[in-house]
């Protein structure tokens, strides 16, 4: 089947305006000292006192940078001058020698706690001496060790089956750089995200270019994120709040249940579609083969409809079609307005207003009525296309969403509470959204090629500011994105190839469920790890004040 040449350019459009948001993002939240898109904190002033390569905290969850309060971080590990009996007591960054968290004096000492680590020295007296010299993770060469290229080709599976689920994989990659590698949670955490935008650029390179297989549209769904993504960054609003208050145990709680719904909801869709697919397949019988040539294709249903050869077609009934063609750029832009919106309030939150305070709490929930409103707006607009479709007899393909007034409310309700899982316990979105979008119906192909859209904008973003803030590790980072860009083209196109090939989609869904089940495992095992760790030291184990983290703007 032959398509018409529509709105060529607006897939690439679409592609590279998401992609300059997501940078211009975060290099704005990295000048101005705002969490990441995520609600994910960050010490400034430990990274101006102890230099850029320090001063970070992960949750249980292994995935959100933030700041431990004052008392609590003490317990854990002390700085220089502190009191320790063992390496560990000390930051990453020092060594216990004497009894005393020290600076280090060589490589030897460093390698003691870490065998990875180095002594780097940046200021030297006149002597020779180096009296604030650190340890660091060594450099990518010089030497290369054996887990250098373990964690190199671990990574480059990982992002294979990754990309082309629509999830970044970074719940499988964190624990891969802390364990294997031997990072600093504050290293592994931006390699991570250089990972997942390596293989979000080259994922939807692919999908852009891709067509809904049941129809003459465009594989992202421009409408779904447009509904979507103002109510995930209203619900991150309220899970950083939660992310705040919360004690460790029940944010490692939360996750593990979570991430195993999700991981329960894949398997089921995914079995379902095998029981489906192989069924129909038998169902056919052979006949099909053969006069497919071996093969099906994954073809429209109702392409018939798409150009001037049904001449039935009335006149609306054809603009539709035209208009679907195509993505729809008024979307995006509703998007990026609201995006804007939240930028800019956040922006306020964190530089003008003193945490616990009336404006603190005014200009926080400020967009959430805006939200609200265009959420309200954008479902209208939707449920009035539908109507329009329906009256003109419109045949919708499988995997469409009927926008009734019910789904138009629904839909912005699910990123509401996605997003708050999301800010709360500091995992991504695509995780826990693909399973949602499997469940509400959407095609497999569609669900993940819209969510792998999202990661787009979060790992752009991210990554641009980890990198202005001098914590990524740059020749690691350089190498592992240009792995993972391969992989995702490997990933991609072998397995479009076999969905095509094969005519099926349960395998795609089961690798989301393999890779969601995969982070559930070892995040459940290192947040009850630290969680044993918090408890030893004597931490907190109640609800915590909502204002003891740093305020960025004072």
């Amino acid at each position: 089947v032959m398509e018409r040449d529509t709105g060529r350019w607006a897939g690439w459009l679409l592609f590279g305006a998401v992609l300059v948001v997501g940078l211009c993002d975060g290099m704005y939240r990295a000048a101005y000292h705002l969490p990441t898109v995520l609600g994910e904190g960050i010490d400034y002033n430990e990274l101006l006192e102890r230099g850029v390569d320090h001063g970070f905290r992960t949750t249980p969850g292994g995935l959100e940078m933030s700041v431990a309060p004052r008392n609590i971080q003490s317990l854990m590990q002390q700085g220089h001058g502190g009191a320790c009996q063992h390496q560990w007591q000390c930051t990453s960054h020092l060594v216990c020698r004497d009894g005393v968290c020290s600076f280090c004096a060589s490589d030897d000492e460093c390698r003691q706690r870490n065998s990875m680590r180095e002594c780097y020295n940046e200021t030297s007296d006149e002597d020779g001496a180096q009296p604030e010299a650190e340890c660091r993770h060594k450099p990518l060469f010089f030497p290369l060790y054996g887990s250098d290229i373990f964690i190199f080709f671990f990574a480059f599976f990982v992002v294979m089956l990754a990309a082309p689920t629509g999830t970044g994989g970074g719940g499988i990659l964190v624990p891969c750089f802390l364990i294997i590698g031997h990072f600093s949670p504050h290293s592994a955490v931006p390699l991570s995200k250089a990972c997942i935008l390596g293989g979000a650029v080259v994922n939807n390179i692919f999908n852009v270019q891709r067509r809904h297989p049941f129809a003459n549209r465009p594989l992202i769904h421009s409408e779904l994120v447009a509904i979507l993504v103002p109510s995930l960054l209203a619900g991150t609003i309220f899970g950083v709040f939660l992310n705040k208050m919360s004690p460790n145990w029940l944010i490692i709680l939360l996750l593990v249940i979570s991430l195993s719904l999700s991981t329960a909801s894949s398997a089921k869709k995914a079995l379902s579609l095998y029981r489906e697919e192989v069924l129909a397949d038998k169902e056919a019988g052979e006949t099909e083969k053969l006069l497919s040539g071996g093969g099906h294709e994954f073809k429209a249903k109702h392409y018939s409809h798409s150009f001037e050869s049904d001449l039935t077609l009335t006149q609306e009934h054809r603009q539709i079609l035209d208009q679907e063609s195509r993505i729809d750029m008024r979307w995006v832009g509703v998007t990026i307005c609201l995006w804007v919106v939240v930028f800019v309030f956040a922006f306020l939150k964190e530089t003008v207003t003193e945490c616990g305070t009336a404006n603190y709490f005014l200009v926080s929930f400020a967009p959430m009525p805006i939200i609200l409103v265009s959420c309200w707006y954008l479902g209208n607009k939707l449920c009035e296309r539908f109507e329009r479709k329906s009256k003109v007899g419109y045949q919708f393909a499988e995997g469409d969403i009927m926008w009734t007034r019910a789904n138009a409310r629904f839909l912005p309700l699910v990123g509401l509470l996605v997003g708050v899982a999301a800010g709360a316990l500091g995992i991504a979105a695509g995780t826990l959204l693909g399973p949602l979008l499997l469940e509400l119906g959407v095609l497999p192909m569609v669900s993940v090629g819209t969510s792998g859209f999202m990661v787009l904008f979060t790992s752009s973003s991210t990554t641009m500011q980890y990198i202005l803030l001098g914590v990524l590790k740059v020749d690691y980072a350089v190498a592992l994105t240009i792995f993972s860009m391969v992989a995702a083209g490997i990933g991609n196109a072998v397995m479009y190839w076999m969905v095509k090939r094969y005519n099926k989609t349960w395998f795609v869904v089961g690798a989301l469920a393999f890779l969601i089940g995969a982070s559930t495992i070892l995040l459940g095992i290192s947040g009850i790890y630290r969680l044993w760790r918090s408890w030893e030291v004597g931490e907190n184990m109640g609800l915590q004040p909502l204002c003891r983290h740093f305020s960025l703007g004072h």
